[in-house]
């Protein structure tokens, strides 16, 4: 049908699509000694970054270190929910007394 204020049939439609993409990321490293042969057995253990919470599937930062190379051996990690900054875990203690955490037993050597 023509404009009834111009008489003109050319039609403008436009639309907009708008999507947001977020990024995440998660960085392990490990520190390979001669002195230790077995995979288990790496002096320095880290991690570092976002990862899905197991026990909610939400998304946290998470930040471990694990020092064979300290005295004494040391363990800290620290969890925190990306959106608030509230620390949802932090343990840093002493690798020997880190006992009974899931995989505890393994990444103790």
């Amino acid at each position: 049908m023509p404009c009834p204020n111009c008489g003109s049939t050319a039609r403008l439609l436009s639309k907009t699509l708008t999507e947001a993409i977020s990024v995440r990321a998660f960085l392990h490293g490990k520190k390979k000694s001669p002195e230790f042969p077995s995979k288990r057995k790496l002096p320095v253990h880290l991690q570092v970054g976002d990862q899905v919470e197991h026990k909610t599937g939400r998304w946290v930062f998470k930040k471990r270190r694990i020092d064979k190379d300290t005295s004494p051996a040391w363990y800290f990690e620290c969890v925190t929910d990306p959106e608030t900054g509230e620390v949802i875990h932090e343990s840093s203690e002493p690798l020997e007394k880190h006992t009974g955490h899931g995989s505890a037993g393994e990444v103790g050597g």
